[in-house]
């Protein structure tokens, strides 16, 4: 009986195991598609290299967003509940009335590329498509953005009013001042 169920265990783990790998495979291999952020490269590299945050053939935040040495958990603890950094916005954000006419026109956009937002993720899993637009920037100066949750299905429409936001806004042009 013993030996069973140390073989019926042993098989679990294995096919876990499997099940994990191909899962992870899988994973990085449709992360790996052009739609998921493909290789910089032309003008959009040369545009990327003239940002001062792009260093070594990366983009680098002037502030860790989280811990990377234990040590350092504490005091992100600490800022994260007690900091001083803007909670809010400084002044209302304003609000534009759109047109239903010029939204349902607005051409496809060319070259949508996707890419991973953790808190979108809780809408992902729900089936209702996200898209998260530039929206300013705080005095820190940290960007700020707006996201924008559709109906199921609904991704043509938010590609739309993301096109439609970004034409009568010039949020998505401008990049944050940065300090030395």
């Amino acid at each position: 009986m013993r030996s069973r169920l140390a073989r019926w265990f042993v098989r679990t783990a294995i096919v876990l195991a499997a099940v994990a790998a191909a899962l992870a495979t899988a994973g990085w291999a449709v992360l790996s598609l052009p739609q998921f952020g493909a290789r910089m490269s032309g003008a959009r590299l040369e545009r990327a290299k003239a940002n001062p945050q792009y260093r070594e053939g990366r983009f680098t935040n002037l502030q860790p967003e989280a811990p990377t040495r234990l040590a350092a958990l504490g005091d992100y603890i600490v800022r994260q509940f007690s900091g001083s950094e803007v909670r809010e916005p400084p002044a209302p954000l304003p609000v534009m009335a759109v047109d239903k006419a010029a939204l349902a026109a607005a051409p496809a956009p060319s070259g949508l590329r996707a890419f991973w937002i953790g808190h979108a993720s809780t809408y992902g899993m729900s089936g209702s498509p996200t898209i998260t637009l530039p929206a300013g920037f705080t005095a820190a100066p940290t960007p700020l953005a707006i996201q924008l949750v559709g109906k199921h299905l609904g991704e043509a429409t938010l590609v739309r009013a993301g096109r439609t936001f970004q034409r009568e806004t010039d949020w998505h042009r401008r990049h944050p001042l940065l300090r030395p």
